[in-house]
């Protein structure tokens, strides 16, 4: 789902204070300029995802980070030397184990998450020795500290999702770590034999394809975005370091501005925010004094690598269908649609509804989660035009569930805002012939009924969305 311009900004404020923060600790204690990388690094992944979390969910950041931290420096230390095997193994196991904690809820989502970033950014982006490993840890809880502080001044998030149900079969989530395991060990092997001493970008394109897995089509989509992006951003990032004529600060200035242009972009298309991304990581690697325009073809090699691999685990080794997940997401935005509207004409009746707010922001949260899915669907539409396929009535449902949204935003403002004018007579009975059109679809269990797939979920869906849009016109016209 696209970010506001109010999250963007507020992901730029909480990189900039933790990169201020580390150059004001690594100037006075004369310490490794890697570490400004480090900080930057995890300023950004912090800053873009951690509004929605509570105190318990802070105290697990400051702790995880910083021992996570620390690990990855004795990780990079194995993989530069003769145990380099040791190394990758450990971080295979580790990075999979951060997906494979999934399955345990929002909490251990964002537990494995906070341990995943350290991992990725010193083993593969700005490696720091084995001397800086007490203060690459403490520059990570300084980070972690800096952003919470951030996020507490700009506002309360919306609410964290509900967990899902548990699942009788294989978990996704132990899925997805099965396929992050066997890609990243994949990746390692071809990188080192393929690449040499370059093999990072294999491996790091890999993880950022697969570790996001909600389906075949999305790692398809997000591999092919990945690749193009990524191409045009090393590439013209290589282009330009003759310009800079190796000044170490303008370096980490291009880092710093190719990474705010990345969080401005990213609402647009994955393919920007890949390729400020992979710039960002050339310039870092050039600050390293691996600047020469010859490692061009080596890095988009590299690139290419990690994405087929990603590509072709995923779709072959214990895949996840993109339709299944779309039906299931699908269900879960119409149960909460339901919810929302009943709790609705309890209120306009005058007999209940005091959780309409939490109603609607959960139904705001599972479109949420069908507009994380909904772009390899779009981008197939758009490829087959006007012709009638499964993809492009998934990507019409999402639209018509992006309208209900909008509705549902404008019905509650409505209500919660002017109190006594949602109670004239007609809006109950508006109301209620929305949830008899939505009734078609919605059930008391966790799996969609019939209706739920085809042509006739589009079409209730619209009906439904009328009902919405007269609702909403009936208390416009009753509002002072």
């Amino acid at each position: 789902m696209a970010s506001s311009p109010k999250d963007a900004a507020v992901t730029a404020g909480a990189m900039t204070a933790s990169l201020a923060v580390a150059v004001a600790v690594v100037q006075t204690a004369k310490l490794s300029p890697g570490l400004l990388v480090v900080a930057a690094a995890l300023g950004l992944p912090l800053g873009r995802t951690r509004r929605d979390e509570d105190w318990l969910d802070r105290v697990i950041a400051l702790t995880v980070l910083p021992l996570v931290a620390a690990a990855a420096v004795a990780m990079h230390a194995l993989l530069a030397g003769p145990y380099a095997a040791l190394g990758a193994a450990l971080f295979v196991v580790t990075l999979s184990t951060t997906v494979w904690v999934r399955r345990w809820g929002a909490r251990a989502t964002t537990a494995g998450a906070q341990a995943s970033m350290p991992l990725l950014i010193v083993v593969l982006v700005a490696p720091v020795g084995m001397a800086d490993i007490g203060w690459t840890a403490l520059i990570a809880m300084m980070t972690c500290g800096v952003v919470l502080v951030t996020h507490l001044l700009t506002g309360t998030p919306s609410q964290r999702r509900a967990d899902t149900p548990p699942q009788r079969r294989l978990p996704a989530s132990t899925k997805m770590a099965i396929q992050l395991g066997v890609a990243l060990a994949l990746a390692f092997l071809c990188g080192r034999f393929v690449l040499g001493e370059h093999w990072q970008w294999a491996v790091l394109t890999t993880f950022l394809v697969c570790s996001g897995n909600r389906g075949r089509a999305d790692v398809v989509h997000k591999g092919v975005l990945r690749v193009a992006g990524a191409a045009a951003g090393t590439g013209g990032a290589t282009l330009l370091l003759p310009l800079f004529d190796g000044s170490p600060a303008a370096h980490l200035a291009a880092v710093f501005v190719v990474l705010l242009a990345g969080i401005w972009s990213r609402s647009f298309s994955y393919a920007y925010w890949a390729g400020s991304i992979t710039a960002a990581l050339a310039f870092t690697y050039a600050y390293f004094a691996q600047s020469a325009a010859s490692l061009l073809v080596v890095r988009l090699a590299g690139i290419l690598l990690g994405g087929v691999i990603a590509i072709v685990v995923s779709w072959y080794l214990l895949p996840v269908r993109s339709t299944a997940v779309a039906r299931l997401r699908v269900a879960e935005s119409v149960r909460a649609l339901a919810v929302f509207l009943e709790s609705l004409q309890e209120r306009v009746v005058g007999h209940g509804g005091e959780q309409l707010p939490e109603h609607r922001v959960r139904f705001e949260q599972a479109v949420g989660r069908v507009e994380e899915i909904a772009a390899p669907f779009e981008a197939r539409r758009r490829l087959m035009g006007s012709r009638p396929t499964g993809g492009r009535r998934h990507a019409d449902v999402f639209d018509a569930l992006r309208d209900s949204a909008r509705s549902v935003r404008e019905l509650a403002a409505y209500v919660e805002g002017s109190p006594g004018v949602h109670r004239k007579p007609g809006v109950a009975a508006l109301v209620g012939q929305a949830r008899k059109e939505l009734g078609v679809l919605s059930a008391d269990d966790d799996r969609p009924r019939p209706a739920l797939e085809g042509a006739q979920l589009l079409t209730v869906l619209r009906r439904t969305n009328e009902r919405l849009a007269e609702t909403a016109a009936a208390l416009a016209a009753r509002s002072p």
